[in-house]
């Protein structure tokens, strides 16, 4: 018997040993990676409302003409959420960056999206089902996302509550475990800075009462969990006038971005550089 304690308390400790190693691991990665958090995108009404004045960004006109007069490590065509992403990326990196856009900032498919900011619980269930580690690292990634658009634009992000009825006995504890797993995932990797409420079940009298245009036959219960929402077009006009910014971190000299710019050609010298 002793023997066995003795066994017992060995794995147990090996398992709380390895258990804080895997978070330590998680707590490194989550702060090595993430943006400060008082970092804010770009929006003047976000400044008065923290009551400092907000950077200002230079005018169109006045980006066309230093356009015309210097040259850029970097030219970026196409100011979508991509493209926005990566004049930002850049210029925070110490590049001189130009992003020209032939049309309006999110005027494709970036203004078009679903709006949500997720992990991804269907990723986390086929991670699980498939023991497919990508999959579960693409959950990782998207919830660490989540958190940093939640916690940098609040003003216009905002956690999304979503309901999910239940109608059979085994889907409870089945979809309990799934959102319960999912929120314990997204505070281990955000160190628990996740930007959302916690999920809970309601039973069915509760689920009827709270939400009576669900249908009432056979139903077991509703799971209540929580995402992220976004102004998609609006995010993306925010990350475009941030990276123009001169100063957003320091040292950093504001890209030139322009909209309704269209690329027609691009020159080259006999060494092939534009």
């Amino acid at each position: 018997m002793r023997r066995f304690g003795r066994v017992f308390a060995c794995s147990a400790g090996l398992v709380g040993l390895g258990g804080a190693a895997a978070y330590g691991g998680l707590y490194y990665n989550h702060k090595k990676s993430m943006v400060p958090k008082e970092t804010r995108y770009y929006s003047s009404l976000a400044g008065e409302a923290e009551g400092r004045l907000a950077h200002l960004p230079p005018s169109r006109e006045a980006m066309i003409e230093r356009m015309k007069k210097e040259r850029f490590d970097l030219l970026v065509i196409g100011g979508g959420a991509t493209g926005s992403g990566v004049a930002l990326d850049a210029a925070t990196r110490g590049l001189s960056c130009c992003l020209v856009e032939r049309g309006d900032f999110a005027d494709g498919t970036s203004s078009r999206s679903t709006k949500l900011i997720h992990g991804g619980v269907r990723y986390l269930e086929k991670a699980f089902e498939e023991l497919d580690f990508r999959q579960l690292y693409l959950v990782w990634e998207a919830l660490e996302e989540r958190s940093h658009m939640l916690s940098a634009a609040p003003y216009m992000n905002h956690p999304l509550a979503i309901l999910m009825p239940v109608y059979k006995y085994w889907q409870v504890p089945y979809f309990w475990a799934g959102v319960k797993v999912y929120g314990l995932l997204s505070k281990l990797v955000c160190c628990f800075e996740t930007g959302v409420p916690p999920s809970s079940f309601f039973p069915a009298a509760t689920s009827a009462f709270s939400f009576p245009l669900l249908p009432a036959a056979g139903l077991k219960g509703s799971l209540l969990y929580f995402d992220g929402q976004m102004n998609d077009s609006r995010m993306n006009l925010q990350l475009a006038l941030t990276a123009s910014l001169d100063g957003y971190v320091e040292g950093m000299k504001g890209a030139c971005v322009g909209n309704h710019l269209n690329v027609v050609d691009i020159l080259k010298d006999e060494n092939g550089k534009a």
